[in-house]
């Protein structure tokens, strides 16, 4: 039986994280995605004074930032930005264990989901 992939579940998690803050977002007029980022609609920056009319969403931070236009839930900018360290944290230690224990079947010794984790953040900046 082959393991579940992280790059998979990471996938699936940054998919319904994004679909979440979209349907908060349509229904409160923003939400926050990230620590001090945040995802607003075009009617609540019309507001402010914003032209909005290049998306329906605006990814807007505390640091200035003037806001970005994110076209929706597929938008790769907000897939990337949303919160998902958590649960992918979660996800790859119960993976890491299954996979132990095939492995433990096997004769075999596998890194840790703490050594794959250190490894794919290297360099990844949010």
């Amino acid at each position: 039986m082959n393991s579940m992939d992280i790059n998979e579940v990471e996938r699936t998690l940054r998919r319904t994280a994004a679909e979440k803050a979209v349907a908060q977002a349509d229904k409160y007029g923003w939400t926050e995605v990230r620590r001090d980022v945040y995802l607003d609609t075009a009617d609540r920056l019309k507001a402010f004074g914003h032209d909005v009319s290049a998306a329906p969403y605006w990814m807007t931070t505390q640091d200035g930032t003037p806001p970005r236009p994110i076209r929706g839930a597929d938008d790769p900018t907000l897939r990337a930005m949303v919160d998902v360290d958590r649960d992918l944290t979660r996800a790859a230690k119960r993976i890491d264990e299954m996979d132990r224990q095939a492995a433990a079947g096997r004769g075999l010794d596998l890194a840790s989901a703490d050594d794959y984790l250190a490894w794919k953040s290297r360099g990844r900046a949010l």
